[in-house]
């Protein structure tokens, strides 16, 4: 899959102007209204060049197609699309997504023409260049020739091109040929056959009308006119309908365009359309589309920056939407929204649209309900909830080698704060300031801290204090009034609980927040923004206080897949274009666009040019460049036909990475081209990005067998496969696998775990020879004591220790014992080889436990 971007270094200006006869002409395309395609002619060509098969206004267009039995394209083409911003509606943007290029000239020729038969061909294209950019073409056929512009009517708008000749022969050859070097983009072609004396359309003025022509047959012909529910409920409404009409040619001489016809609707109504000896008698019969029993919410804004909504019909009846606000968005600030949205057609809500603060609020506490009634009269009821983004992590920067950086705008920088990867995240180094310490500096936070320097670690959902430690002035190094390398015991943090981290010094009195923090994201841990405590004096007395919401403890860097699902787009494909914008799926992923918005504008790469060359610059999201499922690569050509991957220092090509350059975890990459690599001019660029799906190299539920795992054990219980029964130990029973499967491994299956248990359980050979990268995921249950361990690691094929895939850990959830599933990636060191995967349990609470149970491994690469 790949999107494009590209600009070129010279650019040509041509001035529209139109030579020869009337037989060529041109009009706006907005949508199917002006797209003149009508099913009230034979077409003998409707083809959508190089994108699906759709119907417009009932004439169906065949798909990607470059000849058929009536037709053929010749000259260099290149397919593009889906994709771009046309503003072309209705069935009519289907064609415009896409087209064809690079034809030097473009040649078609139709066939099976009927000797002095009219017929009228119509090209479609769209506005592909920015102001000041031509691509202007002559259009010709044997004399008649026009010289146009397809950016006549400005960036993204359509344009028709027509042509209207009388046949001289069964074949005729039509030429595209560009007046520089840009070249026309096609995006369909259509040739009718012109028939006198006919209707062309009916009832456009009427509202979501549609009209199926039968063709004339011995001067009679036929019009099913379809008239919407709102617009024909009851008879006598019919009876004022006026539909407009338009002729091929000749006149109507017993009725009249837009007015109501003599005898009115509902009956049969004729119109009589002449043209010199030719006589057609249209017989049009009215139909009322049943009542539409769509009532859904198709979108819906919150109107606030930075604010998402995911839409999710629940039932028949129900539905729900989730909008997603800022860190930091307060229950005021939510009330005062005044969301908008969007229904099905014909469907109303009672809820104010765009919204007010009242009668029914937005609400952090309370869900607000939205009644989407049908036209049919059937309800669907979306219960509207909001959710507040967890609190970043601020003053924590996790680096590549698992260790992280504290460091403030202010002064210095300090050491501090390592992380172990695992379904936890372990702090084993703490973070000290110098002098004397705050006195309560979050209210009940104080808890008696001492003359020296205080570090506590408090759990924020109750205010209990965690852990505490102490550093005696002078006993650490110092640099710029800063505590460096002072080890604490360490402290398990539990995923999706909410911590602060009060470091206390100096004569001051507070905690508040503040500015001047910043980091990088990583392992799933959002960091961003900052809070910092200061004691009034400019030469000391600082505080720091850390938030974090750690509900992705134990992930590894998010995926294609993982940034779909958490961004409303789970399951969609990186090449989709979810909200038809021009950005494909994964190239949003890239550069940090929402897939749900149309924000091509704010996120999109963009190209200049300068003394050096072509400047092609970029956004890069961290997490994109960290997934390794995800082939980011600029690449450039002069022709658009060929591509090379743009390297640095390689044929005087040049990049730049400037991280966090537009947000925290969110960089800019700037590649120049230099002005050697175009040819006669052009020189183009594009961003390219794969997605290559993970191959599963160990996929097991344990539902047929044990899979092929085998157990080590030391002492104590051994492993076993099979359904749990454990019965409630205290910290909940276990009797089902995850998910409510029959089958599982568990220390135990039936009840508690003998002291001194040292028991493995290990996977079958898993063949990591030829991968550059590997997740492990996993279910686990867990009920142990305080002070009893799991861990994860590799292990070569004779069982000697490779890596540690997960730390030790304990059981991180004593009052219960829920399934949970974590997703790790297996360590560099491990790749490469054949390995085995170890979950090795230490218990020694003898007759109180559960243990641990193991389900739905899953080995992934890369």
């Amino acid at each position: 899959m790949h999107h494009c971007a590209a600009a070129a270094i010279a650019l040509l200006t041509v001035a529209t102007t139109a030579r020869g006869s009337v037989p060529w002409t041109y009009s706006a395309w907005t949508g199917d209204a002006d797209s003149g395609i009508t099913s009230a002619a034979p077409y003998t060509v409707a083809v959508n060049c190089s994108g699906a098969a759709v119907s417009v206004n009932g004439v169906a267009f065949q798909a990607h197609a470059l000849s058929g039995a009536n037709f053929s394209i010749e000259g260099a083409f290149n397919p593009w699309g889906p994709g771009g911003a046309p503003n072309v509606t209705g069935n009519s943007l289907t064609l415009a997504n896409s087209f064809i290029f690079n034809g030097k000239p473009r040649t078609v020729t139709l066939y099976n023409l009927t000797p002095g038969a009219t017929y009228e061909t119509n090209l479609f294209a769209w506005g592909y260049d920015d102001s000041g950019t031509a691509r202007a073409q002559t259009f010709a056929s044997g004399s008649d020739s026009l010289e146009l512009d397809q950016n006549f009517y400005g960036q993204n708008n359509g344009i028709r091109i027509a042509y209207t000749f009388v046949a001289d022969s069964s074949e005729k050859v039509l030429t595209i040929t560009p007046v520089g070097d840009n070249t026309f983009h096609m995006s369909a072609l259509a040739n009718r056959q012109v028939l006198l004396a006919t209707i062309l359309n009916f009832g456009t003025n009427v509202a979501g009308s549609s009209a199926v022509f039968g063709l004339p047959v011995g001067g009679a012909a036929t019009i099913d006119w379809t008239v919407p529910y709102a617009s024909g409920s009851t008879p006598e409404l019919l009876t004022t309908l006026a539909p407009s009409f338009t002729l091929s040619s000749g006149d109507c001489t017993d009725q009249t365009s837009g007015e109501i016809p003599s005898p009115a609707f509902p009956g049969p109504v004729t119109y009589t359309v002449t043209d010199g000896g030719i006589t057609n008698v249209y017989t049009v019969t009215v139909h009322v589309a049943p009542a539409s029993t769509d009532c859904n919410i198709t979108a819906f804004d919150a109107n606030l920056a930075v604010s998402s909504a995911v839409i999710t019909p629940t039932g028949d009846t129900t539905g729900t939407v989730v909008v997603h606000v800022p860190y930091g968005t307060t229950a005021a600030q939510v009330v005062a929204l005044a969301p908008s949205y969007t229904l099905s057609a014909f469907a109303t809500c009672p809820q104010p649209n765009p919204g007010v603060p009242s009668p029914d609020p937005l609400s952090l506490t309370t869900p607000v309900h939205y009644i989407v009634t049908a036209q049919s009269g059937a309800t669907k009821d979306y219960t509207v909830t909001v959710t507040v983004a967890g609190p970043p992590l601020p003053f924590m920067a996790l680096t590549g080698d698992g260790t992280a950086q504290g460091y403030s705008d202010w002064e210095g920088e300090y050491d501090g704060f390592r992380f172990v990867t695992g379904p936890e995240l372990r702090v084993v180094n703490w973070l000290g300031f110098y002098d004397a310490p705050l006195a309560d500096p979050v209210g009940t936070l104080g808890d008696g801290l001492a003359a020296s320097h205080v570090i506590q670690l408090w759990r924020v959902s109750d205010w209990t204090k965690i852990a505490e430690t102490t550093i005696a002035e002078g006993t650490a190094e110092t640099l710029s009034g800063s505590f460096r390398g002072h080890e604490v015991p360490e402290v398990t943090l539990m995923a999706n609980t909410t911590y602060a981290l009060v470091a206390a010094g100096g004569g001051g009195d507070r905690i508040r927040e503040g500015d001047g923090l910043s980091g990088w994201s990583q392992l799933g841990i959002t960091i961003n923004g900052g809070c910092y405590g200061y004691g009034g004096q400019p030469d000391g007395g600082w505080g720091i206080m850390v938030s974090a919401n750690l509900g992705y403890m134990g992930a590894p860097a998010a995926t294609y897949e993982t940034w779909a699902a958490a961004n409303g787009i789970p399951g969609e494909p990186d090449t989709g274009d979810f909200d038809h914008d021009g950005l494909a799926n994964g190239i949003e992923f890239v550069v940090g666009g929402n897939p749900t918005l149309n924000d091509t504008a704010s996120v999109a790469p963009s190209s200049s040019t300068d003394g050096a060359g072509l400047v092609f610059t970029f956004r890069r999201t961290d997490l994109a460049n960290n997934d390794l499922t995800a082939t980011i690569v600029v690449e450039y050509g002069s022709d658009l036909a060929g591509w090379t991957p743009a390297e640095p220092d390689v044929d005087g090509v040049t990049i730049v990475e400037n991280p966090d350059f537009y947000d925290v975890g969110i960089g800019q990459v700037i590649v120049t081209l230099p002005s050697i690599l175009a040819v006669d001019g052009r020189l183009f660029a594009r961003l390219k990005v794969t997605i290559t799906p993970p191959v599963s190299l160990l996929d097991e539920d344990f539902e047929a067998g044990d899979g092929g795992f085998t157990i080590v054990t030391t002492g104590g219980t051994p492993w076993a496969h099979g359904d749990p029964e454990s019965p409630d130990a205290g910290g909940g029973e276990i009797s089902e696998g995850n998910d409510g499967s029959a089958n599982c491994w568990g220390t135990n299956l039936t009840g508690v775990y003998a002291a001194s248990t040292d028991a493995s359980l290990r996977s079958p050979v898993i063949d990591l020879t030829a991968v550059t990268g590997a997740t492990l995921s996993f279910a686990r249950a867990f009920d142990a004591a305080v002070d009893d361990t799991l861990e994860v690691n590799v292990l070569d094929t004779t069982g000697n220790l490779i890596a540690v895939v997960i730390a030790p850990f304990g059981d991180p959830d004593v009052d219960t014992t829920p399934w949970k599933t974590i997703s790790v990636p297996i360590p560099a060191g491990a790749l490469g080889q054949q390995v085995r995967i170890e979950w090795r349990f230490i218990g020694n609470e003898p007759d109180a436990y559960l243990g641990v149970y193991i389900d739905d491994v899953v080995v992934t690469a890369p």
